[in-house]
């Protein structure tokens, strides 16, 4: 799931908040081996299933031969599956839902709990048991690094207003819509000489299942590309997922679809976008990112943003996402 999806406010206390890439920990006891809470966080920070690995990791702290005095601390992850809540001590998590509100305590479990809430979840507060709100600073959103506070609230964040372009925008055309006129039989003999000088021959006893096949190369490298600023070239004959970590993307681990990655961008979520192409067509759609996917016209100046159904990118259009500006030409 993409945790962009949501903010992190900070309540104000006594304890520490720490967040590193997809994983938010409250410590209600700094001085009770914080360190060793923060570290193990940390370490599974870019792993790419970090709810059995974390788990581990911090139990064998809590349960390890070694015994140390562990502060309380509530754990939110986010995996594939959704977001993984893990709590220890005297720490409460509440979950607010469609279904209603409802809350887990570290404390009423013998070791720990440990449950996977779905990511339709609107809210998850964290904090220690006992207490009736979380005061929070205002307009709080940790992003990374270790900050000072008594709790977190992981929230749904509100998503960007996109302001109308100024001008109205322009309709991609479909390339069935741009069919010429019947061409007359001696054009149909020209054109059919001419497709056939370009095309190897079929070799001898050629199956229909060869022709079919070469049917469908052809049709695949006649799609184009995807051309980026920086001179790199998206053949598309293939899926894509673009964003920040792709490769957190089921599809992209599965090989299934080959990942864009777009670096040091703030505004670009792990998992931005998809592109696909059917039939002779490009395809692409949003993932429902707070910043957006964007399209323009050649030579437009104003970007139409589009929503998580599949658009079509007519050649010659360009996608925007966050810095990058990735354009659809044919004939490469």
């Amino acid at each position: 799931m993409d945790f962009e999806l949501y903010a992190v406010g900070i309540g104000r206390g006594d304890g520490l908040i720490a967040r590193f890439g997809d994983i938010v920990i409250y410590i209600a006891d700094p001085s009770a081996s914080a360190d060793r809470l923060i570290a193990a966080v940390k370490s599974q920070a870019d792993s790419s299933g970090p709810r059995r690995k974390l788990a581990r990791r911090l139990a064998a702290l809590a349960f390890g031969e070694q015994t140390i005095a562990l502060s309380p601390f509530g754990v939110v992850a986010a995996t594939d599956e959704g977001l993984h809540v893990l709590l220890y001590g005297r720490v409460t998590a509440k979950i607010e839902t469609a279904e209603g509100i409802r809350e887990l305590s570290g404390a009423r479990a013998l070791t720990w709990v440990d449950e996977t809430v779905p990511d339709s979840a609107q809210r998850i507060v964290v904090a220690d048991e006992g207490q009736q709100s979380l005061p929070s600073g205002a307009n709080t959103d940790l992003h990374a690094g270790v900050v000072p506070g008594g709790g977190f609230d992981l929230h749904r964040a509100p998503a960007k207003k996109v302001e109308p372009p100024a001008a109205e925008a322009v309709a991609p055309k479909a390339p069935a819509a741009e069919a010429a006129a019947p061409k007359a039989p001696s054009q149909e003999r020209e054109h059919a000489q001419a497709v056939a000088r370009d095309q190897p021959a079929i070799p001898e006893g050629a199956t229909d299942e060869f022709t079919r096949a070469r049917a469908t190369a052809l049709a695949a490298s006649d799609v184009g590309s995807l051309a980026s600023d920086d001179g790199a070239m998206y053949r598309l004959d293939r899926p894509y997922v673009i964003g920040r970590d792709p490769l957190s993307d089921k599809s992209a681990r599965r090989e299934l679809a080959s990942p864009i990655v777009v670096k040091n961008d703030p505004h670009v979520s792990r998992v931005h976008a998809r592109v696909s192409a059917k039939d002779g067509r490009v395809f692409i759609r949003d993932v429902g990112t707070p910043a957006g996917t964007f399209i323009a016209a050649p030579g437009a100046k104003d970007w139409t943003q589009i929503g998580t159904t599949p658009t079509e990118l007519t050649p010659g259009w360009s996608l925007r996402i966050g810095r990058m500006i990735l354009t659809y030409v044919t004939g490469s």
